[in-house]
């Protein structure tokens, strides 16, 4: 699996414990933490890094996969590729500042490719909260279909199980390649 791309504008790596600071204040912030499954508001330094070290050392593993991105020398997402008892799924996060104006988009699109290219057509799927429309048109956008009905998925910070739509793509045609 790749540890560093580009996008069109993005540079996606490897995190690194140099990223504590900016992982904390990403992945912590109050719009951001509650539409993940592990991550509280006001996640801090200590436990970035403990994310970062256990990222790092399951890339191992080859079951999960976790990228930074830099964007004009700022980190402003975090992007994963991770293996669960129901296949492969995709997370991400955008910090607010960067909100509409396609981060997502673009780097899902390139993990998308890379998924393939390492899993063929096996589906990919994303739980997305059904409180998250910004999400969800990035999934619609990059051809993922949903499946009929709800399910949930437990949010650490709000402590509750949260409505989710799964989304799945199934290796039909991305963004990049209908662009092709």
């Amino acid at each position: 699996m790749e540890t560093t791309f580009q996008t069109e504008r993005l540079n996606l790596r490897l995190p690194e414990r140099r990223d504590a600071k900016a992982f904390a204040a990403l992945m912590g912030h109050e719009d951001v933490a509650p539409q993940t499954g592990s991550i509280w508001v006001g996640y801090d330094i200590r436990s970035a890094e403990g994310r970062i070290d256990i990222g790092r050392a399951r890339w191992v593993s080859g079951r999960s996969f976790e990228w930074v991105a830099d964007y004009q020398g700022a980190l402003i997402g975090w992007f994963a590729l991770f293996q669960t008892s129901q296949g492969w799924e995709l997370g991400y996060a955008v910090h607010p500042d960067h909100w509409g104006q396609g981060f997502a988009t673009e780097a899902v699109n390139a993990l998308i490719h890379i998924h393939q290219s390492h899993n063929g057509t096996a589906p990919l799927r994303a739980l997305i909260h059904t409180d998250n429309p910004r999400s969800r048109s990035v999934a619609e956008k990059l051809g993922f279909s949903t499946y009929p009905g709800l399910t949930s998925s437990y949010c650490l910070a709000r402590d509750t199980h949260v409505p989710c739509w799964t989304f799945v793509h199934t290796g039909a045609q991305s963004l990049c390649e209908a662009a092709e």
